[in-house]
């Protein structure tokens, strides 16, 4: 974030995300003024993401999309982590959603992995 006063001269921006939540989110905190790009605005596929975290997952998908349309670009990269899976399944989050990546499929290996460790989960809000 401190690198965010160059973006004043920053007329296009291309948000490397196909999650329509994260895309408004990021939209939402930087400035009104930018024309801001969606990967499917070029026709962009999803790139390997074979980092070992999410902060290089996070990069490989911003090099990728800024390589292929010339554009700034920013991008993230989140998962769940729980601790009493040793952090699992973390950058494999999307992985464990399946190709539709429903998020449900994935929460339902979580719930029936922490059933067989008999670990009790609550969430809190």
């Amino acid at each position: 974030m401190h690198r965010l006063y160059q973006l004043k001269k920053v007329q296009k921006l291309l948000l490397a995300t196909n999650n329509p939540g994260k895309f408004r989110e990021l939209k939402e905190i930087l400035p009104k003024k930018i024309k801001y790009f969606k990967p499917k605005d070029f026709r962009l596929r999803e790139p390997v993401e074979n980092g070992k975290t999410f902060k290089s997952n996070a990069k490989i998908k911003s090099l990728y999309a800024a390589k292929r349309t010339g554009l700034v670009c920013i991008s993230d990269d989140s998962g769940l982590e729980v601790d009493a899976l040793s952090k699992k399944p973390g950058i494999y989050s999307a992985r464990w959603a399946g190709p539709t990546k429903n998020f449900d499929i994935a929460i339902k290996k979580v719930f029936n992995l922490l059933k067989k460790k008999k670990k009790k989960i609550k969430f809190k809000s």
